[in-house]
């Protein structure tokens, strides 16, 4: 894997969809969309979308399978083709197209019912934004210092309380209201090895929604059985109660300090990535889909990401949410290729991809580890 601003191509040859593939069925056929390359193609591949058409085992069948290849609204091409294919047996349907660098949605009908599709992308390491980036001209910096040089009038810490019932193994597990910025009290829970020693921390960034709650993710820090880290897991606000989480670990003396980290996913990792633009105590941040909270033209300099993805000299692990249920993976894309730091990427299929990512990202912090 390569280091420095170079992008890292870096692709999980997941089990997408079952075995390669998936199955979908219209009248008397099956069809299966082949999946080569894990659906990203580069400029030595040709975008093709490959269609099985299999007959059942006692009947012929033939028809037309209609395929569009879809960018947001936009339909960018509309292809149909007719096949044949015996009982018991299959035929092959193939579709080529070009395309400018991006992620793509393909559609499938038979008979004009939709049997299906999946998302494609395209040479994503030379996805631009079509949003007019501004010269920040260094304002960016400047209302961050600012905004940190007053949060610093505030005091910290409100309470700490360890919970006792969950507090078990080789960690214990505190509760921990800390005030920010304005006075605003964030609540979050710390969780640390029994251990006596020097750790490095995580700055778990997380947005609450009725499947995690407060609850869920206490019992999730207690099932935590990685005894080599501090978790320090907060629903911050803002970006700016992201450099206070940081002054709370700054303080701990079981902190082992210039190796703290931070990660966050969607609306979190937004945060995150700010924060890691602004404080230069986070070593290291793991971004998984961020979603800017802004949208539009009017667009804060202070709160634009592609802003703050220049301004990132610290190690970055991104992950991107391929069928966009999180953030749209051509406006990630878009963003990565921003940064001008030391960067990889992951590209996710729907399956599996918490999972891996938990591991990918314990392992980015065991790399940046100092």
């Amino acid at each position: 894997m390569m280091s420095g601003v170079l992008a890292k191509r870096a692709f999980l040859l997941l089990a997408f969809l079952f075995s390669g593939g998936i199955s979908l069925t219209a009248q008397s056929v099956d069809f299966k969309i082949l999946q080569p390359f894990d659906r990203v193609y580069y400029n030595s591949n040709i975008p093709t979308v490959e269609v099985m058409a299999r007959a059942g085992r006692y009947f012929n069948s033939h028809g037309e399978l209609e395929c569009t290849i879809n960018s947001g609204d936009s339909v960018l091409y509309r292809f149909s083709q007719y096949f044949m294919a015996a009982m018991g047996d299959s035929a092959k349907l193939s579709f080529s197209f070009n395309l400018s660098p991006g992620f793509y949605r393909v559609d499938l009908k038979s008979e004009g019912r939709h049997i299906g599709g999946c998302v494609i992308g395209y040479e994503p390491e030379m996805i631009e934004t079509d949003s007019e980036i501004p010269d920040d001209g260094g304002s960016f910096g400047q209302y961050w210092s600012e905004k940190i040089e007053e949060l610093s009038t505030y005091p910290k810490l409100a309470s700490e309380k360890k919970i006792k019932e969950l507090s078990k193994g080789s960690r214990d597990i505190y509760k921990v209201s800390i005030n920010s910025y304005g006075g605003r009290s964030i609540e979050c829970y710390y969780s640390v090895p029994r251990q006596k020693g020097r750790y490095k921390a995580v700055v778990r960034l997380v947005n609450l929604s009725d499947s995690l709650t407060f609850e869920k993710l206490e019992r999730q820090l207690a099932s935590d059985t990685l005894s080599d880290r501090i978790i320090l897991a907060a629903q911050a606000g803002e970006s700016i109660d992201v450099v206070r989480l940081i002054d709370f670990l700054q303080e701990k003396e079981e902190v082992l300090l210039g190796n703290i980290f931070a990660e966050g996913c969607g609306k979190a990792a937004a945060r995150a990535m700010i924060a890691s633009a602004i404080d230069k105590r986070i070593a290291a941040v793991a971004l998984f889909a961020p979603v800017s909270e802004y949208a539009g033209l009017d667009t804060p300099l202070y709160g634009n990401l592609y802003v703050a993805a220049e301004n990132i000299d610290k190690p970055v692990l991104f992950g991107v949410d391929m069928d966009g249920a999180i953030a749209d993976p051509s406006e990630n894309f878009a963003l990565y290729n921003r940064l001008k730091c030391e960067k990889s990427y992951y590209i996710f299929p729907d399956k599996g991809r918490l999972l891996l990512w938990d591991s990918l990202k314990r392992n980015f912090f065991d790399k940046n580890t100092r």
